[in-house]
């Protein structure tokens, strides 16, 4: 579990426990108005009335203010914690959480504490509403209604579905602002969307997946969305606000997006700079540097041999992976792994003094690579990157990790390497003939 499901997580038992709360608390009030009836009396207007008021601040403004401070809470970390993660996947070294990202968090927070208040809007207009003047209009008794009123309030606590992908919502489009606020603060002028490609993956985030859009429009767009006020609006009024902003898209959408260049497609649908794109939507966005691009022309024509199928990934996923790796700018690596390899490679064949030249070597190669190659390694995807210039090559996990780096030094040594080696590989970029 990542820190980011935790924050779902913990997002979720907090909605599901507290508005189940408010859901018997409500419950209670109702059977305790119905009991205060005298007997002999029947219900009227003015009782109906109140017992719908009443529920209704039960369950929409109480529960907004018991949930506002811990769920603004684990907004805030989310917010923080992307940001810290951006930084530091871009080098940048900055400690401080100023007062514009403060009042982003407060405006995401308000905005979702509107959504949870209006979720039981439509029970009690669609439910209890109709209930009780169905009560009236047939002269039910005290008893009866109570009973009636009970089993709909049961179907009102049914809703940890509901709550689970509204956490992941809220948590998803928290790191997509956070992200492109960071993105805006460090002048950074274009976004990459990355889909998490699986069996699950929709067919819109497929298409979207590693389109390169521009940050201005989805600067723009953040901040419309974020200036919607919620206040004495209707949930109608803003939900028709927010979907003109950010509307959810649908596979047909993927349909019209194929044959659209990534311009024309932000152009027509500039909600796509703010992901989740639907209701449990795992998209996200990255930076997307151009003069750090993948040097060279990869071989998207080369297809997969059966040999050298790699965990069911398609050529896609591979190359998805590949783009991810290669477009961390500040690769980590493992000194378990570097420590042996210093000795053999980095003082005995490169000829380097210390061991803070070789990470830089190994850094160097993994920023320069002439031919890129990948296989499987104990079940897991590792792509090999070759460089002339620095003589050598890196081994790469799709985390972005550098696992060892090797020398081959001397003319055509690098080449050599590769064709005594390519019963293992699959060749991506620079493949070797003869």
């Amino acid at each position: 579990m990542t820190k980011y499901d935790r924050y779902m997580h913990n997002l979720y038992v907090l909605l599901n426990n507290e508005s189940k709360k408010q859901v018997q608390k409500a419950l209670t009030d109702v059977i305790q108005a119905l009991i205060a009836i005298p007997s002999q009396d029947k219900l009227d207007d003015l009782i109906v009335d109140n017992i719908i008021q009443n529920t209704s601040h039960i369950l929409s403004d109480q529960l907004q203010e018991h949930l506002a401070d811990e769920t603004g809470k684990i907004i805030e970390n989310v917010y923080k914690t992307t940001t810290t993660d951006f930084n530091a996947s871009m080098g940048i070294h900055v400690g401080t959480y100023n007062i514009n990202q403060k009042n982003t968090v407060n405006k995401i927070t308000k905005q979702n504490l509107f959504w949870i208040g209006k979720h039981f809007g439509k029970d009690i207009d669609d439910g209890l509403v109709p209930l009780l003047n169905e009560a009236i209009a047939n002269g039910y008794t005290r008893e009866l209604t109570a009973d009636k009123i009970k089993d709909l309030f049961k179907d009102m606590n049914r809703s940890q579905l509901y709550w689970k992908g509204f956490a992941e919502n809220v948590v998803s489009r928290t790191q997509s602002i956070s992200t492109i606020e960071n993105m805006q603060l460090h002048g950074f002028k274009k976004a990459k969307i990355v889909a998490y490609m699986d069996d699950r993956t929709s067919d819109i985030c497929k298409e979207l997946n590693g389109r390169i859009i521009d940050l201005g429009p989805i600067i723009a767009v953040k901040d419309k969305l974020l200036s919607l006020s919620t206040d004495g609006r209707s949930s109608e009024e803003v939900k028709d606000d927010i979907q003109a902003v950010i509307p959810f898209l649908n596979d047909s959408d993927a349909q019209t997006m194929n044959s659209l260049s990534s311009a024309d497609i932000q152009k027509k649908f500039p909600g796509i700079g703010i992901p989740p794109y639907h209701w449990l939507c795992r998209t996200k966005l990255i930076v997307w540097i151009d003069d750090f691009a993948l040097p060279g022309k990869i071989n998207q024509n080369n297809d997969i041999p059966d040999k050298f199928k790699i965990k069911n990934l398609s050529q896609q996923e591979i190359l998805n992976k590949l783009e991810g790796v290669i477009h961390n700018k500040y690769p980590k690596y493992s000194d378990d792994d570097f420590q042996p390899d210093f000795t053999k490679h980095g003082q005995s064949e490169f000829k380097l003094d210390t061991y803070e030249e070789f990470i830089q070597k190994a850094q160097s190669i993994y920023r320069n690579p002439d031919y890129i190659r990948c296989r499987s390694y104990k079940g897991q995807l590792q792509f090999s990157l070759y460089s002339i210039k620095h003589q050598g090559y890196v081994v790469v996990d799709s985390n972005s990790v550098i696992r060892g780096c090797y020398a081959h030094t001397g003319d055509g040594a690098i080449q050599k390497a590769i064709r005594e080696t390519e019963s293992i590989y699959y060749d991506i970029k620079g493949v070797i003939n003869g």
